[in-house]
């Protein structure tokens, strides 16, 4: 209360509020000083990786650092001269074949790629490769070498909307350098007993791609997805599309950010009368298309302020830094796999970077 306050509930009780000190003003609240506190406590969280984490393709739980709302999946990896992001979504489910009994089963599936490097000569990049998972802001920071320049990488998923984005910046003073975006779905397997359609390309100065499942009969689970890539603070100078993937160029100026968006539309039903891929793609260009800058910027605030709220539900204070690690390490997990009004998590959330999820992915109750 105010002191202002205090002085009116001093004359109203006829009491003397002598000894009881008035907050003033300037004094923080108990939601202020409690967020100070999680602060205090989160920001000695990180997951520090100052060489390529190993096991980031694998049917059971990566070891990259993750991203999520809930609905959309980020795994982020890659090498020292390149970040590759995984892309997996909680409602994108078809089969796959199981090699040990040599059937299809029920599956969640990949949702694809995409993968930021350069064709410029680079040595030494591992002196500054580091990638951290700051689960406080719900972020992924990674620096990298690209050429002679030292990059540096910040990446989140929105929380109101399917929107995945990253800001790529290099110091001041820094040689200009030469990038490449690409982004991929998985291609057909020369053995596969299952196809996944799939298409990608390139259209109004933004890349794009599509998949579905491979369940065609009239009463099956059908899933579609496409994804769209805008930059702001640069344009694509060429492109170079293939079946399966498309491969964008650009030029990152010194000092000068860039903003790598992608755009996530979707559709998932018991029959096949959804909306078709084509459909989605122009739905996720569209969305693409009408986002400013200012926009990045309020889909970030409200990033911060969701996971603010989350962190400020419940928390705790162990005396035990390994115990802590572990315990938001999983919270932090929960939050970014788990929410309503989607499909629960699979058994490895939606951090999918293979078609080949072990036991499917599948909910079990032993």
């Amino acid at each position: 209360m105010t002191k202002v306050r205090a002085s009116i509930l001093s004359l109203l009780f006829g009491a003397s509020l002598v000894g009881v000190p008035a907050i003033s003003a300037e004094q923080p609240t108990d939601s202020a000083r409690e967020w100070t506190a999680v602060q205090n406590l989160l920001e000695g969280i990180h997951g520090i990786s100052t060489a390529p984490p190993n096991m980031i393709v694998t049917p059971k739980y990566t070891s990259g650092a993750l991203m999520g709302n809930g609905d959309i999946g980020v795994v982020a990896g890659g090498t020292t001269t390149s970040q590759r992001f995984y892309f997996g979504k909680s409602d994108f489910w078809g089969t796959h074949w199981n090699v040990r009994h040599n059937a299809p089963e029920v599956s969640i599936i990949s949702l694809g790629s995409l993968t930021l490097s350069s064709p410029a000569e680079t040595r030494r990049a591992d002196t500054v490769y580091k990638m951290d998972q700051d689960i406080l802001n719900a972020q992924v920071l990674t620096t990298l070498k690209f050429g002679d320049t030292v990059v540096h990488l910040r990446s989140w998923t929105a929380d109101g909307e399917n929107v995945f984005a990253t800001e790529v910046l290099s110091d001041a003073g820094s040689q200009n350098v030469p990038l490449q975006l690409n982004l991929a779905m998985p291609a057909p397997d020369s053995v596969a007993h299952t196809i996944f359609p799939a298409a990608a390309g390139a259209r109004e100065g933004m890349l794009w791609a599509s998949r579905e499942n491979n369940l065609t009969a009239p009463t099956d689970y059908k899933s579609r997805a496409a994804i769209a890539v805008r930059l702001f603070g640069a344009k694509f100078s060429e492109v170079k599309p293939a079946p399966y993937n498309t491969i964008g160029s650009f030029i990152l100026r010194a000092g000068h950010p860039v903003w790598i968006v992608t755009v996530f539309k979707s559709d998932s039903r018991i029959d096949l009368d959804g909306p078709s891929s084509a459909t989605l793609v122009h739905s996720a260009l569209g969305r693409a298309h009408r986002l400013s800058s200012s926009g990045i910027a309020k889909l970030e605030a409200a990033h911060r302020a969701w996971w603010k709220q989350f962190w400020l539900k419940s928390f705790v204070q162990l005396h035990d830094k390994v115990l802590e690690d572990y315990y938001y390490g999983a919270q932090y997990v929960m939050g970014s796999s788990s929410r309503p009004g989607h499909l629960p998590p699979s058994l490895w959330s939606n951090f999918l970077t293979t078609d080949n999820a072990g036991w499917g992915g599948r909910y079990f109750m032993n």
